[in-house]
């Protein structure tokens, strides 16, 4: 059933908003732990970059990078993964010769944690705005049909999703009864 998208509603907000919200959560999370501050770079195509570097002990340090992908998932649903998650370990003295088996053991850890804590957030901050946005258009529509999410794009700029009524796009409304027939 094609889309009327005099129906639909678009909204846009800066990509900023959701890196920022990324950067906050680890440099609370890690509070005392980062060399800097998290860096969370938009990309285009639906990517998140997250760059940090850790303080082990002494001048030993961790680089931890990780890259996010946002899309439009199966379902009419925001999907986040975890295509990528790199984590470089630097020792100094005798350590340094462990420094490849840590990393791999960094990363695998990093992996589970960038699953668990990293992409929650994410995924609940995206779906709270758009949950907003579609209940605001449900009171906003005369017929009051609910609006499900049919576009969601991020890039470097901006995040923007569209919602439709329900039937218009690609969730189908069942047909209607007719007056005075009993349900099966």
């Amino acid at each position: 059933m094609p889309v009327n998208e005099t129906q639909c509603k678009t909204t846009s907000f800066p990509t900023l908003l959701v890196t920022a919200r990324i950067e906050q959560s680890i440099n609370q999370a890690l509070q005392g732990r980062l060399r800097s501050p998290a860096k969370a770079t938009p990309g285009d195509f639906g990517t998140i970059s997250i760059a940090m570097t850790l303080n082990l002990r002494d001048h030993d340090t961790m680089d931890v990078s990780i890259q996010l992908a946002v899309l439009l998932g199966s379902g009419g649903q925001v999907s986040v993964t975890v295509p990528s998650v790199v984590a470089n370990v630097h020792l100094s003295g005798l350590a340094s010769v462990c420094e490849g088996a840590c990393s791999q053991v960094a990363q695998a850890f990093l992996t589970e944690i960038a699953n668990n804590q990293i992409v929650p957030a994410v995924l609940q901050g995206l779906n709270d705005e758009i949950q907003q946005v579609a209940a605001a258009t449900k009171t906003a529509d005369p017929q009051h049909r609910d609006f499900v999410l049919t576009s969601f794009t991020l890039n470097s700029i901006d995040v923007t999703f569209v919602v439709c009524p329900m039937g218009t796009g690609g969730t189908p409304r069942p047909p209607a009864r007719p007056p005075g027939r009993p349900r099966p």
